[in-house]
């Protein structure tokens, strides 16, 4: 479909109508609707916005910051670029929006739905997503250091090669995410969803985990160093922490023949079980601490790429 363009004057215009129609509760005036517009000639930096549809409008690199968009609609809009600092969202629709690329330092998307939205590339620094659906969204090699996604759902979310320090997702779902080499340093996770995710190569630096559900997660190559409460993470899996040197321990997965390292220096050889089964006999975890030593290279090897 052909997008249609507009000129400032018919832009201003058009939201004078809409002022009146949001303070009367729409008996009077009309609703903004720019649904298929493209309103790259426009500033929008600091206007009241609420309850417009912009549904599939075409805005990219535009300036929306200290914007105020609560309840707007901005399904498959494109926002490609845009700044939206200190623009409020609030209860907004950005399903399948386009947001690549945009600047959202403390951007308030508390309660968004925004499922299958793409945020690659983003600067989300101190952003809000408390109770966001954000189910199937791409967060892909975005910068969210500080940022909020309690209570938010990132079920089948992508967040490969992200960073998310010192961020807090407690009690969010990360069900079937898949979050390959993303760095969750120094986050809290208390009582996330994890199950099914794809964990691959992550960095859990001091992460807060406790009551963490990670049952069939994947963790190859992930690291925990000083995570805390590890005991208290919820796996179905069989995982023992072993040391290998004074420097080096590994987090062994009895089921599927695969470890996990961590720097740290553990006091005593087994440093740690989540829910492991009772070991049969000294001469399995002798071959198990056997396995992980001849395979010691090629794991300290793969840990010299990764940065804690």
């Amino acid at each position: 479909m052909e997008t249609k363009t507009i000129t400032p004057n018919e832009f201003t215009n058009i939201m004078r109508s809409h002022e009146i129609w949001r303070a009367s509760d729409g008996r009077e005036g009309k609703q903004a609707v720019f649904k298929n517009y493209d309103l790259s000639q426009v500033n929008f930096a600091s206007l009241n916005l609420s309850c417009a549809d912009f549904s599939e409008a075409v805005i990219p690199n535009n300036n929306f910051s200290g914007a105020s968009l609560v309840n707007a609609d901005l399904s498959h809009a494109v926002l490609t670029g845009c700044n939206l600092s200190d623009a409020d969202f609030t209860g907004a629709d950005l399903q399948k929006a386009d947001l690549e690329n945009t600047i959202c330092s403390r951007t308030n998307f508390f309660s968004v739905t925004a499922n299958g939205a793409s945020f690659n590339g983003a600067d989300l620094f101190m952003s809000n997503f408390f109770c966001s659906k954000l189910a199937d969204t791409k967060f892909e090699n975005v910068s969210a250091v500080s940022a909020c996604f309690n209570n938010a759902d990132l079920s089948k979310a992508r967040l490969d090669h992200s960073n998310f320090t010192c961020s807090e997702f407690n009690q969010a779902s990360l069900d079937s995410a898949i979050c390959n080499a993303t760095n969750f340093n120094e986050v809290s996770l208390v009582k996330a969803d994890m199950k099914n995710a794809r964990l691959d190569e992550c960095r859990f630096t001091g992460a807060n985990m406790k009551y963490a559900d990670m049952k069939n997660a994947s963790i190859n190559l992930t690291s925990f160093y000083k995570a805390s409460p590890i005991a208290d993470v919820k796996t179905n899996e069989s995982l023992l922490s072993v040391s290998v040197d004074t420097n080096h321990s590994f987090i062994y997965n009895v089921n599927r023949d695969q470890v996990s390292f961590s720097d740290h220096k553990p006091p005593v050889s087994m440093t740690a079980f989540l829910r492991l089964p009772k070991i049969a006999n000294n001469q399995l975890l002798a071959n198990i601490c056997q396995s992980i030593k001849i395979n010691r290279d090629r794991f300290l090897s793969s840990r010299k790429n990764i940065s804690r």
